[in-house]
């Protein structure tokens, strides 16, 4: 008897040890091409990531340029997460600069695009329900690189999924609720198609896929027509672009500034849309608010 009690004794104090070890394990070294999925990657991976994103709130990753401190960020990384679809045309040049030999998690992997300009759209976090699959994959990759934690990061990538039905849900209900004559939008460059898609809401972008280039004059002038005879409802500014344009196509137009749109990027901490749950809740009342 007293044979076992020791040997329970020193099975419990090896078990102890373990779990304690693994407790003061340092986080996991997580970089991620820009805010969006930083916020998702800590939904998922809580206080066992520690997470950095390479373009910041407010920031255009379309013209981004990345600095020294990004390749070293990216060198002491274990994960570096991506959109792919051709949204960050630097991050192959980054991985090579840095030397980059973890693990690359494309987030997108798996989302059917949409054709913009013959190229993949890239901005399909705009549909929740694409977002169930950027969470998955990056849930897989956590998983398989904290085994100790799996358990509780599949809990935490079920509850988030589970909010994201819950505001999928909701946003159908309310834009179902509004005419589809008032469901017409001017926005900065073309990163809503696939909410309007998941909404049946037309946006009428003034520059295409990227904002890398001006519009023309005579591109803002068609657009203007346009929206005259699309009876447009509203002109959106974006949180990542300059808005005199906007304005003044509010101006020539003669429709309602209805507000900031989030399109690349989440905002600063402390806002309401510094999420990705309060990024797309924030763009459905800003157009629902001109929309009514």
């Amino acid at each position: 008897m007293r044979v076992y009690l020791v040997l329970l004794l020193g099975s419990l104090c090896a078990i102890a040890a373990h779990e304690a070890a693994v407790a003061d394990a340092p986080a996991l070294k997580v970089v991620t091409s820009f805010t969006i999925l930083s916020d998702l990657t800590r939904e998922v991976g809580a206080d066992w990531v520690n997470v950095q994103s390479l373009v910041g709130p407010d920031a255009d990753a379309h013209v981004y340029q990345p600095t020294p401190a990004d390749v070293r960020a990216v060198g002491n990384a274990q994960i570096v997460i991506l959109n792919g679809l051709g949204f960050e045309g630097w991050m192959s040049r980054l991985l090579d600069s840095a030397q980059f030999r973890g693990t690359v998690v494309v987030a997108s992997q798996g989302v059917a695009p949409r054709k913009l300009e013959g190229q993949p759209d890239p901005h399909a976090w705009q549909d929740p329900n694409n977002v169930r699959i950027y969470v998955k994959n990056i849930g897989r990759a956590l998983e398989q690189a904290l085994p100790a934690h799996a358990a509780q990061l599949a809990e935490n990538e079920r509850r988030y999924l589970k909010k994201l039905e819950q505001l999928n849900g909701a946003l159908h209900t309310e834009f179902a609720a509004i005419p589809s004559s008032r469901r017409r939008i001017i926005t900065t460059h073309d990163a809503f198609g696939y909410f309007g898609a998941a909404y049946a809401i037309e946006f009428l972008p003034v520059q295409g896929r990227t904002t890398e280039s001006e519009p023309s004059a005579a591109a803002v002038g068609r657009l203007v027509e346009q929206a005259k005879s699309h009876r447009a409802v509203g002109v959106f500014l974006e949180n990542i672009t300059d808005p005199r344009m906007m304005r003044q196509l509010a101006q020539d137009t003669g429709l309602k500034v209805g507000g900031r749109l989030y399109s690349d990027a989440l905002a600063r901490p402390g806002e309401p849309a510094s999420t990705y749950l309060g990024m797309i809740r924030a763009n459905a009342d800003a157009l629902l608010g001109v929309m009514k």
